[in-house]
């Protein structure tokens, strides 16, 4: 289970479950390179196509957001410049040293979606208090313990029974065993290959799964 070191950052200052805008999702993985980024940004553009106002941000330290940037603006804008970029009605805070996610949350967005990364220790604390929480994970036969460890470590958790399990290259069998096992709502991502195109599949699990 992963133990947090100091108390969330947001404690006694904000509660964002009481907020009167503003939905937080939050979205971790079970592993490195399962997704997480990928289905953020799907979300961020599912609510931007929804005419909503979207906050993307970066908690951990890949550095995706800057990739991001530098396809949009072109090989030569120095990324290093910017904290933050915007791509239609969605905003990408990058985690740069000065990222406050204070004062991010007391802007007016609709939705803010926070990019946990796996094991995140210092921003573990902000998935529990999101107002929605996604776990992504790999259910095919060689990767699907990774799932099952981080759920078995975490389901002493007391908001864990919450949790939603995001599940990607797994068959409709693999994703039925898993749910034999994990007691949280699980499902599988379609298939959706460029995060800036919402498929209709994919709008369908947001909307009958995810919200």
């Amino acid at each position: 289970m992963i133990q947090m070191k100091r108390r969330p950052i947001l404690l006694n200052k904000l509660n964002l479950k009481n907020r009167d805008k503003g939905k937080v999702i939050a979205v971790s993985g079970v592993s490195r390179a399962v997704g997480v980024t990928h289905l953020v940004i799907v979300l961020g553009n599912y609510f931007e196509k929804l005419g909503k106002k979207v906050a993307l941000i970066e908690m951990n330290a890949n550095k995706a957001f800057e990739k991001i940037e530098k396809a949009y603006e072109g090989v030569h804008f120095n990324v290093d410049e910017t904290t933050f970029f915007n791509i239609k009605r969605c905003t990408y805070y990058k985690n740069t040293k000065g990222l406050s996610l204070i004062d991010i949350l007391a802007k007016n967005y609709d939705y803010y979606i926070l990019d946990i990364g796996f094991k995140n220790e210092k921003y573990f604390g902000e998935f529990l208090r999101a107002d929605i929480q996604v776990v992504v994970g790999m259910v095919s036969e060689w990767k699907k313990d990774e799932v099952l460890h981080f759920y078995n470590t975490n389901k002493d958790t007391p908001s864990n029974y919450n949790w939603i399990y995001a599940c990607t290259y797994g068959s409709n069998s693999d994703i039925k065993d898993m749910q034999k096992i994990i007691d949280n709502k699980i499902f599988s991502i379609p298939f959706n290959p460029d995060p800036f195109i919402i498929k209709p599949e994919m709008k369908k699990v947001i909307q009958e799964v995810m919200l």
